[in-house]
């Protein structure tokens, strides 16, 4: 709770947690946005169209990314630690 404090801004707060779950979804995001942006034959030629690209795919990226977070990430941590608390209650 003393890492709380620390943060002025609770969106800035929340990303840093989801940041690992970010990372590991946003590649996967990224193709399938690919895949999808070539199929609706979008255009990816020249910055006017790379940029709405990019600015997609790293809102998307980021709200799968704390989508993950919010609903695997953090039950399941929570999970495995009363696991582990209930298999040994002395280290809690």
């Amino acid at each position: 709770q003393a890492a709380r404090k620390t943060w002025p801004n609770p969106l800035l707060h929340a990303l840093g947690d989801a940041s690992y779950s970010i990372y590991l979804v946003h590649a996967y995001i990224v193709v399938g946005f690919r895949i999808l942006w070539t199929r609706l034959d979008l255009p990816l030629d020249g910055w006017s169209a790379v940029l709405p690209f990019m600015l997609f795919c790293v809102g998307a990226g980021i709200a799968g990314g704390c989508a993950t977070y919010v609903l695997l990430e953090r039950p399941l941590t929570s999970m495995v630690r009363r696991l582990v608390l209930r298999q040994h209650p002395a280290q809690a």
